[in-house]
């Protein structure tokens, strides 16, 4: 991912005016004392940023008892200020999924199929289908 950043600032940010900084919880937030750690995240890096771009593969995340996982939860925070949020859902080729790991695909399947129905989506075309045409 850090690659396709520094490709696009690359190719588009001088012409544009615009760079784009990958903004990681590993790299971009400080340990706090005092509150949940993803309510910390949120107050460090998400409630900071202009526009985010949401990647999925097998995963939602865990759930915390509050929402169905902490990336939902900065997805909602992000469409409430207002801010752009792009949900990029991966159609790379998987071995199928079993157990826990097919769980956690159709929560997130479901999850998806929710936010479709309050957002508008587009997919872009596998390597197959956009061959065929």
């Amino acid at each position: 991912m850090r690659k396709t950043i520094s490709q696009w600032n690359l190719n588009f940010g001088r012409t544009i005016g615009l760079t784009v900084p990958p903004v990681s919880w590993t790299e971009h937030a400080v340990a706090e004392f005092g509150e949940r750690p993803q309510a910390i995240l949120n107050g460090q890096i998400v409630e900071e940023a202009d526009l985010a771009v949401a990647l999925f593969r097998d995963r939602l995340g865990t759930p915390t008892g509050e929402v169905e996982s902490d990336t939902s939860k900065e997805i909602k925070l992000l469409v409430k200020a207002g801010k752009p949020v792009a949900v990029l859902m991966s159609a790379a080729p998987r071995l199928p999924l079993m157990g826990n790991g097919l769980q956690d695909r159709q929560r997130l399947e479901a999850y998806l199929e929710e936010l479709g129905r309050r957002r508008w989506f587009s997919s872009t075309p596998t390597e197959e289908t956009s061959s065929a045409t």
